[in-house]
């Protein structure tokens, strides 16, 4: 049992809250609004989290960095818009 209960607050970065975690050995974190108990989060609530930030991350990095495909460019009518993926 910890003798000085860590909290968090629903603005709180994921990141600063992951650390509070791991620093602290512990799997929960209280949630408070207005020195009131809003909810509980747990160590996989924040890694699934950051997992589907990374995901959503990749993904758009992978769709800048593509080159814009010139096949598509050539099946397009003149009115519409160009697809670069």
């Amino acid at each position: 049992m910890t003798a000085e209960v860590m909290t968090t607050s629903e603005d709180e970065r994921v990141h600063v809250a992951m650390e509070k975690m791991t620093n602290g050995r512990f799997r929960h974190l209280p949630v408070i609004r207005h020195e009131k108990l809003v909810g509980l989060v747990s160590i996989g609530d924040l890694v699934k989290h950051r997992l589907a930030e990374c995901e959503y991350e990749h993904k758009a990095m992978r769709n800048i960095s593509r080159p814009p495909d010139p096949e598509a460019r050539l099946k397009e009518s003149p009115t519409s818009k160009p697809s670069w993926g």
